[in-house]
């Protein structure tokens, strides 16, 4: 059976309200609790998880990368090579991000952005796959929270793009036509738009 997952915003909430109560001195049995959140229509987790956050052993950030934005160089290059040549994937509630390019050296840089924005503890890795049209290069990334940035409208978007150099370099080095990516995803002005960055 396919694993479903909550948002992150609902699995937020959640933890916020649970964290109150405890905070508060909540010391009712976890049925109550559960009945408590109910009545003011939070989305509850699974019971286990509701145990390891009144516990105070997990959060939900427990398993979710931190996106570090500040990062500006990587984080511009990162956007720009994504937007180019790159795709979500949000099937069954999780968030990745998949680029599958020609060149080997540009999926290397593209996988160094990411993991400087992420700080893995084990880095995003390139990988080759085959088909009839030759060699691929790809890159999978899972983060929430760069997901959720980087599918934002362009115009939003561009405010995270703090090296338009950087930026220009990831997209116009991303395989495939990034004009028409850019155009199907964001209306056919928006080159236009990315020119005056």
């Amino acid at each position: 059976m396919e694993r479903r997952f909550s948002p992150l915003e609902e699995r937020m909430k959640a933890y916020r309200a649970i964290k109150g109560l405890v905070d508060a001195g909540w010391t009712g049995p976890q049925s109550e609790l559960v009945s408590t959140l109910v009545s003011e229509g939070i989305r509850i987790p699974s019971r286990a998880t509701l145990r390891r956050w009144v516990a105070g052993d997990t959060s939900p950030f427990t398993n979710v990368l931190q996106l570090d934005a500040s990062r500006s160089d990587s984080l511009s290059f990162y956007l720009g090579g994504w937007l180019g040549d790159g795709w979500g994937d949000t099937s069954d509630g999780g968030a990745r991000m998949r680029l599958k390019v020609r060149s080997q050296s540009f999926a290397g840089e593209f996988a160094a952005a990411t993991n400087s924005l992420l700080s893995r503890r084990r880095p995003y890795r390139v990988w080759t796959t085959e088909d009839d049209g030759g060699r691929w290069y790809n890159v999978k990334v899972t983060s929430v929270e760069l997901y959720g940035l980087a599918t934002q409208p362009f115009d939003l978007l561009k405010q995270s793009i703090r090296s338009p150099a950087r930026f220009l370099r990831g997209f116009f080095t991303a395989e495939g036509c990034p004009v028409t990516s850019l155009a199907a995803r964001n209306g056919p002005k928006a080159l236009s738009r990315l020119v005056r960055l």
